[in-house]
């Protein structure tokens, strides 16, 4: 378990948003907007009181990524299905203890459950309380909630410093049916809202922000129709749907068996929950952008992700380069050439790819004159992906594999399928 603190990762997004030239305009809110078959017209307001101005932008597309709260949400009239919880309380402090800080800690307390989950800051957890109690403009009071109630579930005097950071919320656990009506988008919390016990809220905001992200730059730059877009729902959607189940069961779990102290009681839930917040196994096997794989074999397979490898596998010298190429937001199809014919008689050929397609030849002997070449020295790349001489994978922008097969028939086979999309 590694907890990264979401103030650090709002820097790091707006570093690359300034390095990519966006400019984000603060203290800048949506009043309105109206769609027509051409694009969106936006009515924005900047500024409070009598230096407010009002703008009005006109768009190709508008991307709700405006929270639980989200007027973008409710103009397009996209209901939240779902329920209300619980109310809880969370706060980021110091806590004095000598708990194990590589996993997450489940307790109980007369009042309510409790679960930590720790920072990589010394000494920092994130506290929940299930019980809701405390008042936020308090802090000392909260700290002092926080330590009776840890030193009663430990059986020992715990001491829980002023928080740095608190928050008190009624839990939903609810989804919109789409997440696009038109041409205009929602993603994040402003698509699905649910408890925070499973650590997935910023995570699938993100997924879900990067699966539209490429989509949209291709229909921008004339790459794709505008049909692309319509798997943004026919992905997501159900991601969406499947986080309430799996946030809920987490909910529950937290909050039940309140008498027993479940400190590492279950270590299989921990692991469960841990796993499900990385997000490491969605996968997108019934996407109309997944041919099928007739013959299932060892490797990932099309709607799975490419990189599942072990961090020794990831530093090999064949992984470390192309890991590189693949952090560039285009299509990339993989040929495997094999260790003693020409490069170009022993790859599957690319001729006919589209031009957003890039080619990358992976090869157990060094390359020369391959703009695109991963010189796969030791064997790992091609053992980890389960592919062999003349094999080809089709890889999406985010890291997802579309295909895989061998030849060139095959090949033209699968861009068929996608280019049905336009693309």
């Amino acid at each position: 378990m590694f907890n990264i603190d979401q103030v650090i990762t709002e820097r790091v997004l707006r570093g690359h948003a300034a390095s990519a030239e966006a400019h984000v305009e603060w203290n800048t809110r949506l009043e309105s907007f109206q769609q027509d078959a051409e694009g969106v017209t936006v009515m924005l307001r900047s500024g409070d009181g009598e230096d407010a101005a009002q703008e009005t932008v006109r768009a190709n597309y508008l991307w709700g990524c405006d929270g639980g709260r989200s007027t973008v949400r409710k103009l397009l009239g996209l209901p939240l299905k779902g329920e209300t919880a619980a109310t809880w309380l969370t706060a980021d402090a110091i806590v004095h203890t000598n708990l194990e800080r590589d996993t997450i800690h489940s307790l109980s307390s007369p009042s309510g459950a409790l679960m930590m989950f720790p920072f990589p800051d010394p000494n920092k957890w994130r506290l929940l309380d299930t019980s809701g109690e405390g008042e936020l403009e308090q802090p000392e009071q909260i700290a002092r909630q926080f330590s009776a109630k840890l030193s009663q579930a430990l059986e020992r005097e715990i001491v829980v410093d002023p928080p740095t950071w608190t928050a008190k919320f009624t839990i939903q656990q609810r989804a919109v049916p789409a997440m696009h009506v038109g041409r205009c988008f929602v993603s994040g919390d402003a698509a699905h809202v649910h408890s925070p016990a499973s650590g997935r809220g910023l995570n699938t905001g993100i997924q879900d922000a990067y699966n539209l992200a490429w989509k949209l730059a291709m229909v921008v730059h004339g790459q794709a129709d505008a049909v692309l877009l319509e798997t943004y729902d026919a992905e997501r959607v159900r991601i969406g749907q499947a986080l309430l189940t799996s946030t809920g069961a987490v909910t529950n779990s937290a909050m039940a068996d309140t008498a027993r102290n479940t400190q590492n009681s279950d270590q299989v839930f921990i692991r469960q929950l841990i796993w499900n917040a990385s997000g490491l196994n969605i996968a997108y096997t019934d996407s109309p952008l997944t041919v099928p794989d007739d013959e299932p074999g060892k490797g990932p397979r099309p709607g799975q992700r490419l990189t599942q490898i072990s961090a020794a596998d990831a530093q090999s010298p064949g992984w470390i380069v192309l890991r590189a190429l693949l952090r560039t937001s285009a299509w990339h199809l993989l040929v495997f050439a094999g260790s003693g014919l020409s490069t170009t008689q022993d790859q599957v050929s690319a001729a006919t790819a589209p031009d957003w397609l890039e080619k990358v030849t992976i090869s157990p002997r060094r390359l020369n004159g391959e703009a695109h070449g991963v010189w796969d020295s030791d064997g790992r790349v091609q053992d980890t992906l389960a592919a062999t001489a003349g094999d080809w994978i089709l890889v999406r922008p985010d890291g997802y594999l579309s295909a895989r097969g061998s030849g060139d028939t095959s090949l033209r086979d699968a861009l068929g399928q996608l280019t049905s999309l336009n693309m």
